[in-house]
């Protein structure tokens, strides 16, 4: 948690060491001596600058002044025209550099959609479960008009409401992918927003088998690298690995060593022996062993890769698309890691996995995928887009327009003369209004919706939609149809199931006593699981 509200502060003071240069806000010490936030934000500058300085390096929120000083100086050739689209405004340092460029005889223009759309309306929603899901079957009534249509959903809150979306989308537009082995189908949408890195199957589990370093490693980490087929083996000991991982739950140790793990599976002739994981277990135990003395982050990587390498990851199974990008994205986030050389001493190797692990919780990675018909897009993501139809949801008063959020770094009174971004209120209602205008100019047919409830919470309109004329309910969504449980309870249709004729009973008595009344009153495949086939759940270790 240290490390993390670190980092946080430390994206805070480069977001105002960005909006110092970008909005050419003054320097002066005596404005800076405001608070401890700002004093210290001055003394960080300083030593900043010097070390840029020692090293010849260039910040990148000074780029732009850089180049427009060199159009200035005729270093640059430079086009004859240029072409600029998807800005909603023009910092100053950025209006400097066009100035530049057009005293130099660049020509250039600024491309902005402009223009109403034919239909457009609001609509008032119970709460945003409901906002999702009568937009999902307005996106179905438009795909089935024209399946060539464009159509976007635009989502102010999309990090938040992702899981629920995509839920959503998936029960309404292709109900078959929530039938078992069905989850790799194709989507009829993209969402421009992706999940963080270590939410993706191969790459949480090399977390997870890099933690096996540690002296002490707890049972859930060792359960997770034993139940998955990121493993060398996990496809061909599933099995074994299982039983492996019921027999640590039962024996009731909640720390574990990796050699405590590389002794229990390597029991010849138990059903819970698994050689493979045994072999590639002691080649991990015998590099960590050799590899833990303090180095820089680039030799870190190296070994981290060699680790994983002598455990077997990412396994042998054949890779989807999207596990082999996220694995790619692995490497190009440890190649960023190794990157650290430049600016850290040698580290230990706790640290070293703290900042891989915060490096890779904030890294937001979306795999590619094929063109899809639907876009699901945050605010500020539709820039320069062109749609067929388009639904804006989620525009309530509490998050449109966005309150004020002032950087802490700098003082206020400067951002507030300088109109920086998030400054003030009236600044973020212009924004909020040229967005909007932008947005709903990309379409020919738009539908703006607001929930009316937030759990116990009453929401309003956002006052930036008021004056839009209310839509029916039922004649912009048409009739909802019904989710896919409810078609299947409905259709009635007969399902043909293969007989799998159970083991048969051996004994003169079924075990249970009046336990087996019980059971089969509450559910007859409870009794058939526990009685018949000896089924009973995972030991459970109590922490505390």
């Amino acid at each position: 948690m240290q490390l993390q509200a670190a980092n946080e502060t430390v994206n805070r003071l480069m977001d105002a060491w960005q909006m110092l240069q970008a909005w050419h806000i003054p320097r002066r010490k005596t404005d800076f001596s405001h608070n401890a936030d700002t004093r210290l934000f001055w003394r960080l500058v300083a030593v900043f600058e010097a070390k840029c300085r020692e090293h010849s390096w260039l910040s990148l929120a000074r780029l732009p002044g850089v180049l427009a000083g060199c159009v200035q100086a005729g270093n640059l050739q430079l086009p004859r025209e240029l072409v600029l689209t998807g800005f909603d405004e023009w910092t100053p340092q950025q209006s400097s550099l066009l100035d530049m460029l057009d005293q130099a005889g660049c020509a250039w223009q600024w491309l902005q959609l402009s223009g109403q759309p034919a239909g457009i309306g609001k609509l008032a929603c119970a709460d945003s479960r409901d906002e999702i899901r009568l937009a999902a079957h307005w996106i179905r009534r438009r795909l089935a008009e024209n399946p060539a249509a464009r159509i976007a959903l635009v989502v102010p809150e999309l990090a938040a409401q992702r899981e629920m979306i995509c839920q959503t989308l998936d029960e309404v537009l292709i109900p078959q992918a929530l039938q078992p082995g069905q989850h790799t189908l194709v989507r009829p949408y993209n969402l421009s927003l992706g999940r963080p890195l270590n939410r993706y199957p191969p790459v949480s589990l090399a977390l997870d088998a890099l933690d096996l370093s540690a002296a002490i490693i707890e049972l859930p980490h060792a359960s997770r690298v034993l139940r998955s087929s990121f493993i060398a083996g996990g496809e061909r000991e599933v099995g074994a690995r299982a039983l492996l991982d019921a027999r640590l739950r039962e024996a009731g140790e909640w720390n574990l060593t990796v050699q405590k793990l590389l002794a229990e599976a390597s029991q010849g002739g138990q059903s819970y022996s698994c050689p493979l994981l045994a072999q590639h277990l002691a080649e991990f135990s015998q590099r960590i062993q050799q590899q833990r003395t303090s180095v820089h982050p680039g030799e870190w990587a190296q070994r981290f890769e060699q680790w994983l390498k002598a455990i077997g990851w990412p396994g042998e199974r054949g890779l989807s698309s999207e596990e082999y990008q996220a694995i790619q994205a692995w490497q190009k986030l440890l190649r960023e890691f190794a990157a650290l050389d430049w600016v850290t001493r040698p580290i230990s190797l706790d640290a070293a996995l703290e900042q891989l692990r915060h490096m890779v919780a904030s890294t937001v990675f979306q795999p590619e995928s094929a063109e899809a018909p639907v876009q699901v897009l945050g605010l500020f993501e539709a820039s320069g887009l062109q749609f067929d139809h388009l639904w804006i949801m989620g525009l309530h008063d509490g998050v449109f327009p966005a309150p004020p959020r002032p950087n802490p770094f700098l003082p206020l009174i400067l951002q507030r003369k300088a109109d920086a971004p998030h400054s003030s209120a009236g600044r973020e209602l212009r924004v909020a209004e040229a967005l909007l205008q932008r947005i709903i100019a990309s379409a020919a047919d738009v539908v703006i919706s607001y929930p009316q409830r937030n759990g116990d919470e009453m929401l309003d309109a956002s006052p930036l939609i008021k004056d839009f004329s209310a839509l029916d309910k039922e004649e912009c969504v048409g009739e909802s149809l019904p989710a896919w449980r409810e078609s299947i309870y409905r259709s009635r249709r007969q399902v043909v199931l293969s007989e799998d004729a159970a083991p048969a009973f051996a004994g003169t008595a079924i075990p249970g006593g009046s336990q087996m009344f019980k059971l089969q009153a509450a559910c007859p495949f409870l009794a058939f699981a526990e009685l018949r086939l000896g089924a009973r759940p995972l030991g459970r270790i109590q922490t505390a």
